[in-house]
């Protein structure tokens, strides 16, 4: 059985038309939550990233991203949401 985590995953993947319906709270819930689990998880930081930049919390999508560049130098998404953030 898959987690909210890994559901929410498959879904955040473009082009899926069920993204638009996603509950953005739970998704950043869930990022939290996988985040406690595996801290530097690459793709719940990018998730929890573009969840911040959807609720304009920009700050917070920022650190996230800094934190994916300190990971991952060459991440192109983490550069792209920044960038939108800032």
């Amino acid at each position: 059985m898959m987690s909210n985590f890994e559901m929410w995953e498959i879904q955040t993947r473009p082009p899926n038309a069920v993204r638009k319906a996603l509950d953005v709270n739970k998704m950043i819930e869930s990022c939290n939550n996988k985040l406690i689990e595996q801290p530097g998880h690459k793709k719940a930081l990018f998730i929890r990233a573009s969840s911040f930049l959807k609720k304009n919390l920009y700050k917070q999508s920022i650190e996230d991203c800094n934190q994916m560049m300190l990971l991952d130098s060459h991440n192109a998404g983490a550069y792209y949401i920044r960038g939108c953030a800032f």
